[in-house]
This record gives C-alpha cells, structure tokens and sequence, in this order.
C-alpha cells in the first residue's frame, strides 16, 4: 500500500471514532467516562495528527527521492 492510501484509512478511521465518541458521550455522563476522555480519549486525535503530519512529510520525501534517482 501507499502512504497515501495508509494517511486516508487512518485519517477516516480517526474521523468515524470521533463521530461515535460524540454519539457516547451524549449519553455516557459519569465519572468513568471522564475519566476515559481524560487519559485515553483526548491523547488520540493529537497523536493522529502528529502521525497524519508525519506521513504528509515522508510522502513528500519519498516523491523528492524518486524525482533525484529517476
């Protein structure tokens, strides 16, 4: 697979669990489920980011390297 195809499926799979975390916390209202914001829920989507940005970079360099070798 490309980084391409990799940076989409996580890119959506990113945007499909925030949609279903949105529909549970609507009706997930106690301590247990701050407490999973807090420690497993809201590191993700920064993390994600990072990751996203770091594929962007490395899909950049490997089209540079091909274009220097080619």
């Amino acid at each position: 697979m490309s980084i391409d195809v990799e940076r989409h499926q996580l890119f959506s799979a990113l945007k499909t669990a925030s949609e279903r975390w949105q529909e549970t916390s609507h009706t997930w209202r106690d301590s247990v489920r701050r407490e999973f914001e807090t420690d497993y829920w809201s590191p993700i989507e920064p993390s994600v980011q990072a990751t996203i940005s770091a594929l962007d970079r490395l899909a950049q360099a490997m089209v540079q390297a091909r274009q220097e070798c080619g």
